[in-house]
C-alpha cells in the first residue's frame, strides 16, 4: 500500500478510502466532487478545503535554480553522529512530540484523488533532487488538494470508524504474547490489563486490510508512540463509561472537551511561547486565522510549514520500557527505526495478529518526573537539523512507497514551494504588525549564524540559495525556534502565533466545544483543577500512577 507519513499527499487506493475515510458525523462538512471519476470516493464523503491565512505576502523568487537549492538545502538538515550523541536537549517531555501528532492526524490529511497530481508531485521531489526547475502548482491543482480531516478539534480521529463494545465504548485491541511484558509503575483494573493496541481488522492476504487499525485515522498506526498515545484516548473513552457511569454520547462529548482543553491549558503553552499564548487566546475572533464557520479551511501556512516543527523534536532512540530503555546490555534502546515496526500502517507485523506485548509503552518515562525533574525522554531543541532517521525514512509497506525522496526536511522545503507558501520574512512582519513590538524578525545575519552552527554545510546552502533575505517558511520557524533558551524549548514568536492562532480556533469551530461550556466541569481527576494536563488523562487511562 502506498500510504503517506505526516500529512504528505496522498492518492489512496479506493478500497482503502472506504474503509478508513471520515465519513458523516459534522455538520459542517464541504461536500464536494473529486476531479475524478465519480467511482474516487464514496457519495457523501467530507471534502475539506485549503486556504490562506496572508492573502497576498510574497513568497520565494521563482527561479531555474531554486528548487534545488531548496533541495541542497533540505539535505544539510541531517544532525550528525556527534550532533545526535551531545546535548542538544529542550526541556519539554517526549510525549509532546507524539501529542502534536496526534493532533496534527486528528485536524489534517492532505489527499488528492487526481492520481496523476500526486505522480506530479512527487516527481518535483525527485526532479528538485537532481536540481531540475520546479514550478509552484498552479491554482487548479491546489484546488485538487483536499483535507479529508474535518479542520476542528473534535476528536474525529479516534471516534469515526471505531467500533464499539455493546456498552457503547470504544473497542481496544489486545496485546500479542511474546517477550517479556515490561515492569510498569501503574495498577489496572483486570479487564484493561491485556488492552494495549488499538483495534484491527483481522490477517489478510490484501495488504491495504491487513491487520489494519480501525480508527478514524489510519497513520495513527503510523508509529508506536503515537499508537500508544491512540490507545489512552481509547482507554480513557472505555472508563469513562464503565467507571464514572456516562452515556456513551455524554462519553465522547467529555473525552472531546478534556482533549479541548488538553490542548488549550497544556500543549500550547508548553510548545509555543506562554505569553503569545495568552494573547491568542484573548482573541476570541483570532488574529489571523478568521474561518466561516459553514465552511472552515485548513490554513495551508499552517499545515504546510509551522505546524511542521515537531519533525525536529524527533530522536533517534528513546528509553522506551524497562525492556526497551537502553540502560544495560540485555535491555537495547528502542530507536526511532522500531517505533515504525509493529504498525500496520508502515511497518511489517511480522506475522504477529496484534502489538506483542514488550512494547507496551511506559508513559512514566515520557512525562516529567512527579517531583518535578526532567522526563527520561526529552525533545530535542527545535532547530535546524532533523534526527539521521528522519532522512531515510522507510520505503517498505507504504510511508513514502517504492522510488520516493525519503528525506524529510527536503520533502518539507519542496512542499512549500508547490503550495506557494510565503517567505518567512513577510509572514513575520505581518505577525509583528499584529502582536506590536514584542518581538523583531531575524536578521540576515541571524539566519546566517543559525545556519552555520547548525553545520557549515547548511551555511553554505543557505547562502547559495538566498534564504538569508527570503527564507522559506518552515525553515524561518524553526530558525528563530532554534534561538530560544534550552531550558524552555519552545517556538519563537512567529511559530507560536500560528500554531496557537490556528489551534484556538479549532477548538472554536468543533461543535459543543469546551469553550462555549463556560461551567464545563472535568469528570475526571485533576492533578491541577484550574487546568486540564495530558498526564491527567494518562492516570485516568490508567497509564500511569496515580
Amino acid at each position: 500500500m502506498k500510504a503517506s507519513t505526516h500529512g504528505d499527499v496522498d492518492a489512496l487506493p479506493l478500497a482503502t478510502r472506504l474503509t478508513y475515510a471520515a465519513v458523516g458525523g459534522c455538520p459542517f462538512a464541504r461536500r464536494a466532487a473529486l476531479a475524478a471519476p465519480p467511482s474516487a470516493a464514496p457519495t457523501g464523503e467530507q471534502i475539506f478545503r485549503f486556504g490562506r491565512m496572508f492573502d497576498g505576502l510574497p513568497g520565494l523568487a521563482d527561479t531555474n535554480a531554486l528548487a534545488g537549492q531548496l533541495a541542497a538545502l533540505g539535505l544539510s538538515m541531517t544532525e550528525s553522529a556527534a550532533q545526535a550523541r551531545g546535548e542538544r536537549n529542550a526541556g519539554i517531555a517526549a510525549i509532546y512530540t507524539y501529542l502534536g501528532q496526534f493532533i496534527d492526524h486528528d485536524i489534517t490529511k492532505t489527499e488528492t484523488a487526481d492520481a496523476a497530481l500526486a505522480s506530479n508531485m512527487e516527481a518535483a521531489f525527485n526532479a528538485a533532487s537532481a536540481h531540475r526547475h520546479v514550478a509552484p502548482l498552479d491554482g487548479g491543482e491546489l484546488a485538487k488538494l483536499v483535507n479529508r480531516r474535518s479542520p476542528m478539534l473534535n476528536l474525529d480521529s479516534v471516534f469515526d470508524g471505531t467500533p464499539r463494545e455493546s456498552d457503547g465504548s470504544l473497542r481496544i485491541g489486545p496485546v500479542s504474547p511474546g517477550p517479556a511484558r515490561p515492569t510498569l509503575p501503574f495498577k489496572e483494573d483486570p479487564d484493561l490489563v491485556e488492552l494495549h493496541d488499538l483495534p484491527r481488522l483481522p490477517p489478510s492476504q490484501n495488504e491495504d486490510t491487513d491487520r489494519r487499525a480501525r480508527i478514524g485515522d489510519p497513520r495513527n498506526d503510523e508509529n508506536l508512540v503515537v499508537a500508544q498515545l491512540h490507545v489512552a484516548f481509547l482507554r480513557a473513552h472505555r472508563l469513562l463509561v464503565r467507571k464514572i457511569g456516562l452515556k456513551p454520547d455524554a462519553a465522547d462529548l467529555e473525552l472531546k472537551r478534556l482533549y479541548q482543553r488538553i490542548v488549550l491549558d497544556d500543549f500550547l503553552p508548553t510548545i509555543c511561547d506562554p505569553a503569545i499564548v495568552r494573547s491568542v487566546l484573548a482573541q476570541p475572533q483570532g488574529l489571523f486565522y478568521r474561518p466561516d464557520p459553514a465552511s472552515p479551511y485548513m490554513p495551508l501556512e499552517f499545515a504546510g510549514a509551522a505546524f511542521r516543527f515537531g519533525h525536529s523534536m524527533v530522536r533517534n532512540a528513546y528509553n522506551y520500557n524497562s525492556e526497551l530503555s537502553g540502560l544495560s546490555a540485555s535491555t537495547p534502546i528502542g530507536t526511532l527505526k522500531q517505533l515504525f515496526t509493529f504498525t500496520a500502517f508502515s511497518g511489517d507485523n511480522f506475522g504477529v495478529e496484534s502489538l506483542p506485548q514488550n512494547w507496551i509503552i511506559d508513559w512514566s518515562r515520557w512525562v516529567d518526573h512527579p517531583d518535578g525533574t526532567p522526563a527520561d525522554n526529552v525533545t530535542k531543541q527545535m532547530d535546524t537539523l532533523l534526527a539521521d532517521e528522519l532522512s531515510k525514512l522507510p520505503r517498505a509497506n507504504g510511508v513514502i512507497g517504492g522510488n520516493d525522496v525519503n528525506n524529510l526536511a527536503l520533502r518539507n522545503l519542496l512542499r512549500g514551494l508547490l503550495l506557494g507558501l510565503p517567505s518567512g520574512q513577510s509572514v513575520a512582519r505581518a505577525v509583528q504588525m499584529k502582536l506590536g513590538p514584542v518581538f523583531d524578525p531575524l536578521t540576515p545575519q541571524q539566519l546566517r549564524d543559525v545556519a552555520n552552527e547548525a553545520s557549515p554545510a547548511q551555511g553554505a546552502a543557505l547562502i547559495a540559495g538566498g534564504f538569508d533575505w527570503q527564507t522559506p517558511l518552515w525553515y524561518y520557524v524553526l530558525a528563530e525556534a532554534s534561538r530560544v533558551p534550552v531550558d524552555k524549548g519552545h517556538l519563537g514568536p512567529v511559530g507560536s502565533a500560528i500554531v496557537a492562532d490556528v489551534l484556538h480556533q479549532l477548538v472554536r469551530l468543533a461543535p459543543d466545544n469546551v469553550l462555549d461550556a463556560p461551567k464545563w466541569k472535568s469528570a475526571i481527576p485533576l492533578r491541577d483543577p484550574s487546568r486540564v494536563e495530558i498526564e491527567d488523562l494518562l492516570r485516568f487511562a490508567q497509564l500511569l500512577p496515580f
